[in-house]
């Protein structure tokens, strides 16, 4: 029996269209093998499957499941971190940092471990997910990825820094474990030892800190591990995490709203910060830490300190009215 020809060459179309690969379908398997995989802890083998993807250099989703194979690595659980937060009770601004670093994921008793440096990873990729060249933030997130993937990966971003926050404010602080600053391993009572004038004068005072506080400038101790950060290359990374940290978070904080998990935290915004420090420095030799407050990108911060000059006292200015303020009070 014979077939015409036109009959075996519809035959041959339809066979080879419908063994076709859908693209599509494809992905979504992959992400389903990296969501199982990450449930299982084999971040390696998640972060293998994401690496031999195609064309998602726009895809949200990719972003977020990148960011979770990194953190994975450094042991991160978004699970655990929701559980202890859920247990740290009224946030405000005099004891939000002393909260976070009281919590049971943020013991880190030595910087640049892996538990906080995969962790910053995933930070850093969420950050410029939607290719921000400049400072990013949680709006142009929302705007380029529409409102369900953009407040998605805004929220994953606000609980990755609510972690490392919490690391850095319980190493860098030398915070205890139920959350009192100066009670930790080490022997500073800041984080950073403060040079600026006006900025000693003000912590000497009392009015700002009961901590980060002495009879003499010799009694601010700031954390070793940031020493010398106007110079040296490690200290100056480490300090400017600090800020990106805390900038992101209060910049996601501010636009999420009110739900069951912020509506226990009350602090000020990043412009109230910056103007109640503006109000205490000009009555001196003026305010220099402005443009700190709006750094959301961690090279616009360590361009800012090789600059030098009254950049410097910025960043005084800056740590006093945010970390220094924010530790004081135990939760």
């Amino acid at each position: 029996m014979s077939f015409p020809l036109n009959l075996l060459l519809l035959l041959f179309i339809f066979i080879a269209s419908s063994c076709a690969v859908d693209p599509e379908a494809v992905k979504l398997a992959n992400y389903r093998d990296v969501r199982m995989l990450l449930s299982d802890k084999k971040c390696s083998r998640a972060m293998d499957i994401l690496e031999d993807m195609d064309d998602v250099d726009d895809d949200p989703v990719w972003y977020s499941l990148k960011a979770s194979a990194e953190a994975c690595e450094g042991d991160y659980s978004e699970l655990s971190l929701v559980s202890a937060f859920a247990d740290a009770g009224t946030l405000n601004e005099d004891n939000l940092l002393s909260a976070f670093a009281s919590l049971s994921t943020s013991v880190m008793t030595e910087a640049d471990v892996d538990a906080y440096s995969y962790p910053q990873t995933a930070i850093n990729t969420l950050l410029f997910s939607n290719d921000e060249d400049d400072e990013p933030s949680a709006e142009a997130r929302v705007d380029d990825f529409g409102d369900f993937h953009g407040v998605n990966i805004n929220w994953q971003l606000l609980w990755l820094l609510t972690y490392n926050l919490g690391k850095y404010s319980h190493h860098y602080g030398n915070t205890s474990t139920a959350g009192v600053k100066d009670a930790g391993d080490g022997a500073n009572n800041c984080f950073l030892t403060y040079s600026d004038a006006d900025t000693r004068v003000y912590l000497l005072s009392g009015a700002v800190t009961t901590i980060c506080t002495g009879a003499v400038p010799a009694d601010l101790v700031g954390s070793t591990d940031l020493d010398d950060w106007s110079t040296d290359s490690t200290a100056r990374r480490r300090v400017c995490e600090g800020i990106i940290l805390f900038n992101n978070w209060f910049s996601i904080f501010a636009g999420l709203g009110s739900t069951s998990q912020t509506e226990s935290v009350d602090v000020p915004t990043l412009s109230e910060l910056s103007d109640a420090a503006e109000a205490v420095y000009d009555a001196g030799s003026g305010y220099k830490g402005e443009d700190v407050f709006t750094f959301t990108s961690h090279e616009t911060c360590e361009d800012y300190i090789e600059a030098g000059g009254d950049n410097l006292i910025g960043i005084e200015q800056y740590f006093t009215f945010t970390l220094e303020v924010m530790s004081d009070v135990p939760p």
